[in-house]
């Protein structure tokens, strides 16, 4: 894999988690804050997203 795949990948897995309530912190970490968001509803959008 080159590195134009993995930055396509890396786009494209970001933008899911971010779907369901989670946001970058740095470095290419993720967090969710639950502050912000229930971490019911970030579940329902994580399994609407995929079908579960």
């Amino acid at each position: 894999m080159d590195d134009t795949a993995f930055d396509h990948a890396r786009t494209k897995i970001a933008a899911v988690l971010e779907l369901v309530g989670f946001r970058p912190f740095k470095n290419g970490i993720y967090l969710l804050d639950p502050a912000l968001r229930t971490v019911g509803d970030a579940r329902a959008r994580w399994q609407q997203h995929f079908g579960r």
